[in-house]
């Protein structure tokens, strides 16, 4: 018979890098509700390259910074909307738009999700600031 007294380990939920139009008070962030279904914990800041497509950058690994914000679910839907809306498929990570994956931060020191994207960045606007809402903003402006 099972020890009903063997306490269970709490499950944490993932931690979400969000670096794009996701973040809090962009387009996506509300079209999509995130402040209700998120609980935003701090900025963050991981390695890697963004590029501009247009409406919202693309993340790459490589030298670099990229600046953004940490989340927390506060819904068990979240991650399955948001693999949706990023086009990420987990059963055809190579058929996917953006990959959901870890990545290791380098401010704070812990580890999240990133949408790593999965395309072609050729010819594409390099973010050399790494911050997509200061970019966006400078290059909506001009």
């Amino acid at each position: 018979m099972p020890d009903e007294a063997v306490q269970r380990p709490e499950l944490r939920p993932p931690i979400l890098f969000l670096y794009g139009s996701l973040r809090r008070g962009e387009g996506n962030y509300l079209k999509l509700e995130l402040a209700r279904r998120l609980r935003f914990m701090m900025p963050g800041v991981v390695r890697g390259r963004l590029y501009d497509l247009g409406p919202y950058p693309a993340f790459v690994e490589g030298d670099g910074i990229t600046r953004g914000e940490l989340f927390e679910p506060a819904d068990a839907t979240i991650l399955a909307d948001l693999d949706a809306f990023e086009g990420y498929d987990p059963t055809d990570p190579s058929g996917s738009w953006y990959v959901r994956q870890p990545i290791r931060l380098d401010g704070p020191s812990a580890e999240a999700f990133i949408y790593r994207y999965n395309g072609p960045i050729d010819g594409r606007p390099e973010i050399v600031s790494g911050d997509w809402v200061s970019y966006r903003l400078a290059r909506d402006a001009a």
